[in-house]
């Protein structure tokens, strides 16, 4: 979460798609994130509360307020994300952006480990 946060202060669009749940890639406006960081300063991130997320774990939960400055002043955006943990690295999932359903054999989304066909397929 806090990676994603210096990503949006530093504008690094690419690093935020990067760290964005593969599933949801086809549903990612890149120009529309761009917009958004360039016509907004953030300036501060107050994590309220975690939930999982550490090792062992394959799904986690961060409620935060990520401060900003815009055109009409200063406010925070509030938030409670989700994230998943698949081969290695944490994803941050969109919750209003439907994953692209996986392939018979790819891994189940239930994060089972299991191939989907064998799982919820």
């Amino acid at each position: 979460m806090r990676s994603r946060f210096c990503a949006y202060y530093l504008k690094k669009v690419d690093y935020l798609l990067k760290t964005t749940w593969p599933r949801q890639h086809d549903g990612l406006d890149k120009a529309g994130i761009m917009k958004r960081a360039d016509s907004t300063e953030w300036t501060r991130l107050d994590v309220l509360r975690t939930e999982a997320g550490q090792a062992g774990d394959r799904k986690g939960i961060v409620e935060f307020k990520a401060w900003y400055r815009d055109g009409s002043g200063e406010s925070a955006h509030h938030e409670t994300s989700d994230f998943i943990l698949e081969n290695g690295q944490w994803y941050f999932i969109y919750p209003d952006i439907p994953a692209t359903m996986p392939g018979r054999n790819d891994p189940c989304l239930c994060g089972s480990g299991k191939k989907y066909k064998k799982c919820c397929g």
